[in-house]
Order: structure tokens, then sequence, then C-alpha cells
């Protein structure tokens, strides 16, 4: 959230004038110089500019001002450690003052007598106050150049005020806060900056908070320009917050200075990311010599309005479809990004395909955050209901998100950050996800990927032990896909085929798209002979660079062997067909977790699908006669959406009780080795013949057609079955069954 603009209260610095002698009624040349003689304490204490010097008699008369930039009262002489002027050939004037004192944060005018053993010559000069001592109520500042002219008045350049905009002068620091500099001003006896800070730390910064550690200036030349305090004193941000206004900064700045820094909590802060009292220099500021310095004209007590933004500042706003898949299934995707003058802002949808509840900004060292390429963090303003991020399983997270601080002028890229530190963790709740390369420098929107066109499709696989998964359709919506799938359990036991949560969608990328969980059967269990028709959703949008999908059951832990109940079934190459980019399409927050089936007891046709291609039916006159004197004949094969059925004739010519299913042995075989099992006939489950008797009937063999076969082999008895004429499980086979696809 953007916090609500407020100015500093400014302390404007009193100028109370000190006279220390009369000045002489006798009028004098004036003789006026370009240049103005000036010194800085090194800490920034204090300050002192000569304005003009004459002699009046034997004394020498010298103007000055004085600015206290500290927060106590400050000497500028007393009578054991006098103001002293030395000329050129070391000849001492001092004084006859008893104390000369500042009060905190002003500036007085001066105008001191000094008197020495020699009488004043035609002499640079040289002031020196509390040259004897220098502590920090006792500032040590020494004038050079100070010319003395005989019989003149000598004056010094007026320092004209000027100010200047300026660009391109963000600062990030790890907390998430930065500090923009947009316009200086130089006085005669103060530096005005306008500023914006933002905090994008959890917690209130303060850039001020210590009386031995407070803002300053500092110019290249070493010179130190202290802060002065208003009723903020301790300059503090509130969370996540923006503070626009003005500081202010004692002393006058010589017109040859270049660059400025600025420094916050130079001594006592820190740049660690979990800091309240950040660390923050703003470097190469322009100073008083700067080409791009324009002329102030209103008076020292007169400020300049507060400029309301960088005027380098240019706003991005563009559309993305940018998307990363975390390994557990859940899926985060960015669809637009707006850069302003303090904050980014993005629209996000978060999916979560894991099967617990996820966090995606938990703390501070697991938090959302945008990065740039330059290093530096823009942390999130998080939503007061929700201030974690968390999104429950399988539910889905979408809005605006927030991002605090003016983006760094020179950054060409973004990085969205979630829970960091965890990029070697898959299974976990608080995922680690990346969205990198987010460009800044193309405004134009790119070309966004529409979804996927929706499928009618044909495509099955039969597992060895009997069962068939068969994918009829495909379609892909914003945060999810759908199947239609057919499942028929061609095992004699109850098949599971999510056990292990991992009935699932894998793109060619590697991202995998978790099934939404079915309350009422969340393992998708399938009793034998049945069949399982649906519409199956994944969770997630599917990846704009995948181009293939693969369907698999039981992925972690599935089987291929005979005897699984836990089949692993895989249809590959599912085709992933797009259009030309044209537009976003709305996100819907929350994925459907509803799959419709409809269970049978029996193998029964469902509905054709528009690509399907199952055979006609077919006249078969096919015979297989056992040497033990058992007939079989096929008489005709219909091939059903879950099933083959055929026609088949037995006569038992053997003197004793034939068995034709023994250990699940009447099957149907295509040419590609995918095998039918007979559906269990409750009554007759392993086919019993009495000898000397027929049995005519329809057998339903499970599973649907494979759409490559193109023939069949009928079997009895396939695993343990005998070709001697005393066997009472005979072997028939029926092979070159045509398949007309």
């Amino acid at each position: 959230m953007k916090g609500a603009k407020r100015s500093l209260l400014i302390i404007t610095l009193t100028v109370p004038l000190l006279a220390a002698c009369k000045a002489s009624t006798t009028p004098k040349a004036i003789e006026q110089l370009d240049t103005q003689p000036q010194a800085n304490h090194l800490k920034g204490k204090a300050s002192v500019y000569i304005q003009g010097i004459e002699t009046e008699g034997d004394l020498i008369v010298l103007d000055f001002v004085a600015i206290n930039a500290y927060e106590r009262k400050i000497k500028i002489g007393d009578r054991n450690n006098p103001l002293v002027l030395i000329d050129s050939d070391g000849n001492e004037y001092t004084t006859i003052e008893e104390e000369l004192n500042l009060q905190p944060y002003t500036s007085n005018n001066f105008r001191i007598a000094f008197s020495g053993s020699e009488k004043p010559k035609n002499r640079n000069l040289t002031l020196k106050i509390n040259s004897r001592r220098d502590n920090i109520t006792s500032p040590k500042i020494t004038v050079d150049n100070i010319p003395l002219k005989r019989g003149k008045r000598v004056e010094f350049a007026t320092y004209q005020p000027r100010q200047i905009k300026v660009a391109n002068t963000v600062v990030h620091h790890p907390n998430g806060s930065n500090f923009t500099v947009q316009e200086i001003r130089f006085y005669k006896q103060q530096i005005e900056v306008d500023f914006e800070a933002v905090n994008g730390f959890k917690e209130t910064v303060d850039l001020a908070g210590f009386s031995n550690d407070v803002p300053y200036l500092e110019d290249e030349q070493g010179h130190k320009y202290s802060f002065v305090p208003n009723l903020n004193s301790q300059f503090t941000i509130p969370a996540r917050q923006t503070v626009s206004g003005t500081l202010q900064f004692a002393g006058r700045v010589p017109e040859s200075v270049q660059q400025l820094s600025l420094y916050f909590n130079y001594q006592q802060g820190s740049d660690y990311e979990r800091t309240n009292r950040p660390r923050i220099i703003v470097a190469n500021l322009p100073g008083t010599g700067s080409e791009t310095t324009t002329a102030i004209n209103q008076t020292d007590s007169e400020t300049l309005a507060v400029s309301d933004s960088n005027t380098a500042f240019v706003p991005i706003e563009k559309s993305l479809n940018l998307q990363v898949n975390h390994p557990d299934g859940s899926v985060m995707r960015i669809t637009k990004i707006a850069v302003t003058d303090n904050y980014i802002e993005t629209d996000l949808s978060i999916v979560n395909g894991y099967r617990n509840a996820v966090t995606l900004n938990s703390h501070s060292s697991r938090a959302m955050v945008l990065r740039d390429n330059l290093g530096n963090t823009y942390k999130l303003a998080p939503p007061p209901q929700n201030p974690q991020l968390s999104i429950e399983a399988e539910e889905a997270l979408q809005g605006k998100f927030r991002f605090l601080g003016r983006i760094a002028p020179n950054a060409k890229t973004l990085t969205l950050v979630v829970n960091e530190g965890n990029e070697s963790r898959t299974n976990t709740t608080q995922p680690y996800m990346a969205i990198a390369n987010i460009s800044l420098t193309d405004t134009e929107a790119e070309n966004i990927a529409t979804l996927p066109t929706n499928q009618t499709l044909d495509l099955q696989v039969n597992h060895a032990h009997g069962s068939v998964i068969r994918l009829k359709e495909i379609s892909f919506q914003n945060d999810s896909i759908i199947t239609n799938l057919g499942i028929v359990n061609g095992h004699r036991s109850a098949i599971r085929l999510n056990v292990s949560r991992d009935l699932r969608l894998r793109d060619n990328l590697g991202n995998i798209y978790n099934l939404a969980t079915l309350p009422q059967n969340p393992e998708v269990k399938i009793s034998p002979g049945e069949t399982l028709n649906g519409q199956f959703v994944f969770l997630g949008r599917i990846s704009p660079q995948a181009r293939y999908l693969t369907l698999v059951t039981n992925d972690k832990y599935g089987s291929e062997q005979t005897t699984s109940t836990q089949p692993k079934i895989a249809i590959a190459n599912i085709p992933v067909t797009r259009e030309q980019p044209s537009e976003i399409l709305e996100t819907n927050p929350d994925p459907s977790k509803t799959v419709e089936v409809t269970e049978t007891s029996e193998p029964t046709a469902t509905a054709s699908n528009k690509a399907d291609s199952i055979p006609s039916s077919q006249n078969v006159e096919q015979q297989f006669n056992h040497p033990n004197g058992s007939v079989l004949q096929l008489k005709e094969v219909t091939f059903q959406d879950d099933s083959i059925v055929a026609d088949i004739s037995v006569t038992n010519g053997h003197e004793r009780e034939i068995i034709l299913n023994q250990s699940r042995g009447f099957l149907l075989r295509d040419n590609l080795g995918n095998v039918d099992y007979l559906a269990t006939i409750p009554q007759n489950p392993t086919v019993k013949i009495p000898p000397g008797q027929t049995i005519n009937g329809k057998f339903v063999f499970l599973g649907r057609i494979s759409p490559q076969a193109s023939s069949l082999t009928l079997v009895t008895n396939n695993k343990h079955g005998s070709d001697r004429d005393y066997t009472t499980q005979p072997k028939m086979t029926l092979a070159n069954i045509p398949v007309n696809q």
C-alpha cells in the first residue's frame, strides 16, 4: 500500500546580530572581490564565511558569519582561547572579546576588532578559531587567504543561491527501503534537499536515530554539512510507508564543489536486510560547481516548492505472460507490470498444486520480493488480511501485488522471487519460485501467448494386467487442464491410480500438473471389471513454452507388472496446439476441484468421441479343434467404446469337465501385444463346461481396441493350458482375427 506523502517540518536558521565594535564613520574606498574566504569544520559542526575586512587605525576589523550545525551551544572564542589573525609575516592580532557563543542550529553575523604589536600591513591574513584546543563544543576552524588593504574596505563576493534538479539518484537498501534525491538548493547558510523515502521494511525504520550518527552531507574536499533536525528529529518512516519533504543541512557549500554525498546511519547503521537502521549513502550528487545548476532569485528566508517527483522518471506499464511451475505442482504467473515513481505493481496468479497449504511470504528470509539486475530489492506490501500469502491446497490466489520503492534508474530487468533459499526443496509448504528476465527496457506489450486450443483426441494405452486408459479430449483453462478420460479396470482386483497423489500431467519442460482431488474417490479406485468415465481436472495453467504433455498414473510408485494393483500407465506425446498470440485471458482464481465420474458395474459403451475410429462389427468364421475333442468357434466380433464383444461357441468333446479361464487365461491379444481380459462371469468365473455340453454366448473382453491394432488372437488358458489329449485345461488359439480400423 502506498503511504500518504507528508512534508517534514524544517527549522529555519535564525541570524541574531552581535556587534563587537563600532563601525568607522569615515568613508573608505571599497574593493569588491569575486572570491570569498571560507572554511568548514571537518566534522560538519561549524562553518565560517568572511564578508569584509578593513582597518580602523591600528585595529583590523573583520566581518564574518559563523554557523553552528551542532545540537549544543558552541564557542567561537573566549579569553583563554581567543580568535587570532596571523599575517604572512607571522604577526598575530587577537580579539579582546570575553566570550563568543553560538546557540544550537543558529548563525550569527560577527564584527570583530583585532589588535597586535605591529601595525597592520597589506598582507594576506589567516583567521584561526579555537586554535589552542579543538573539541566538540569548541571546533577548530582556519580560514586562509583573507586579503588586507590599508585605507580600503575589502568586500567579498555575494553568495549566489543556486538550485539543481537531480535525476537518477535512487539508492536501495537490502531491507527494501530506498531513498531518492529530487532537488538540491544551495543558500548562504544552509543546503536544502528535497527527497522521497520509501520504507519497504516490515518495521519502522530510523534514518537519524543516534545523536552521534545524524545524517550529513560531505563534499569531495572532505567538508561535512550537518543535518538540522525538525520535530521528527529521529527521521522515522513507518513500515511500508512513503515520506517526502525537505531536509536541511547547515553550512555554505563553496562554489567550486563538484560533488556531494548524503549519509544516513553511516557509523551505526547496518547493511543487513532485517535492520531497522539502514545505512544509506547517496553518492555523486551534483555540487554548486555543476554546470546544470541555476540561480535562485529568492532570499534565504524563501524556499522553493518541493519537487513532487524526479523529472527523469518515466512510468512503465506492459502486459506479460511469464510463468514458472514448481515441482510440487504449484504455478505462479505474471500477466502485467506497472512501474510508478515509488512502487512496482504486478498482476499475479498463483495456483497451489501441492497437497497442503503453502505460504509465499512467511518471513523476511522467505519473503516475496522483486530484485533488479543491479541487485536492488523491492519488498512486497502484503495484504493486511493475508500477510503471509497463504494458499490452501488446490486453491488459487490472484490479484495486484505492490512492491515498494522507486525502480533504480539503470535497472533493465526484474526477477520475481518467492521463498528464496528453498531452491533445493521440492516437497515443501514454502515453495521456491522465480520468474526471471522481466524486461523493463522494452515498454511495448510482449507477444502474449493464448491458451492452447481444446482438442478432441483418441489416445489409448493398455496395461499388462489388462487395464486400459483412454484420453478422449483435453481443454486448457487459465488455472487448470481438463481431460476427458475413460479407464477400464481389466485386472482381477481393484486398482488405484492416484495412490501417492501422482495421477498427473507432465509437459515436455518437466513441469507437472497434479490431479485435483476427487473428494469421494481420492485414490481413483476402480473395482475389477468396472469402467470410470469423466472429466479430470489437473491444477495449473499450461506453461507458455510447453509443446506436448504426458498423462501418467501412479507416477511415483506404480508398476508395469501384470499382478500390480497400482498400475503405471502413461499416455505420451499429447499435442499442445496453439494459435497465434492475441490477448491475455482473464484468470479464474478458483480452480474447479469437482470431477464428475460415471461408474458402471459392467463394461458399457459410452458416447462416441468425434475423433473415435471404432472398427465396425465383423462376421468371423474361425474354428479350433483341440486334441481332447473340444471345439472353439468364433462367429462375430463387435468393438465397443470400453470393450470387445466376441460371439463364441465352445463344445466340450472331452470325457471330463473342462475349464477355459484358468488364471485369467481366456483373453484377446492384439498384434501390438496389448491384452484384453475376459470380464468375469459371476456365475462361472473360470468358464467350466461339463462333458458333452456346448456353451454359446457373447463374451466381453475388457478394454477398447487400440487405434493402431490390425489383428487379434483369441486364446483360452493362456498361462497354464495344454495341447495334450487328456487335459482338462485346453489351450485353444484363433489367430489373425482381422480388425478393420
